[in-house]
């Protein structure tokens, strides 16, 4: 029981928690939407972007996995580097889109478009998702005496988000394109 006219107000620690909490998903929704607008304008189309940004999901699959398996907690350097992924994982996807897309207007079928942009673009995708893991790995193995216990968080979940992202790339965009492109072959024929 307190006297009249005062209160007990959580602050501190816990209120700042969660002040950049909610920052944090505020700028993750904002960079999701502003890459999407980016794609659909690069694209020039609604549906590709949505498709390409699928990719974001499959790397918050990676960076829950990460933390779990490493024991690291999720700070505001983990959610920097969550942030960080939406732009990142997104380069897979386009390489693979891009190309396929290129073939189609081409006169390839999607199944033979994406199987040649399959073929084409692992090469590429593997060594750009090596580089950018091998140097974040100093990082990710807490190298370095200044904020090590911060930056290893982000270094894991930059590396666990890209990992798991780029392999399910691999797999699901492909399939997702492959059928999104069936369907729509079939309403134009059912027309």
């Amino acid at each position: 029981n307190l006297p009249q006219g005062y209160k007990i107000v959580w602050g501190g620690d816990a209120q700042m928690m969660t002040d950049t909490l909610n920052d944090m998903v505020r700028t993750f929704v904002l960079a999701v939407l502003l890459t999407y607008m980016l794609l659909a304008a690069i694209l020039e189309s609604f549906a590709q972007p949505l498709l390409i940004m699928a990719t974001v999901p499959l790397a918050l699959i990676g960076v829950i996995l990460s933390l779990l398996f490493t024991g690291q907690a999720l700070n505001i350097f983990s959610m920097m580097a969550t942030i960080m992924l939406v732009g990142i994982v997104v380069n897979n996807a386009i390489l693979i889109l891009d190309y396929a897309n290129m073939r189609r207007k081409e006169g390839l079928s999607a199944h033979d478009a994406l199987l040649e942009a399959g073929e084409l673009k692992l090469k590429p995708i593997i060594m750009s998702t090596l580089a950018i893991v091998i140097g974040m790995l100093p990082m990710a193995l807490g190298i370095g005496s200044s904020l090590r216990e911060f930056r290893q968080s982000m270094g894991v979940v930059s590396i666990g988000g890209l990992l798991v992202s780029s392999f399910l790339t691999l797999i699901i965009i492909p399939a997702f394109y492959y059928l999104t492109t069936k369907q729509s072959q079939n309403r134009l024929s059912e027309d």
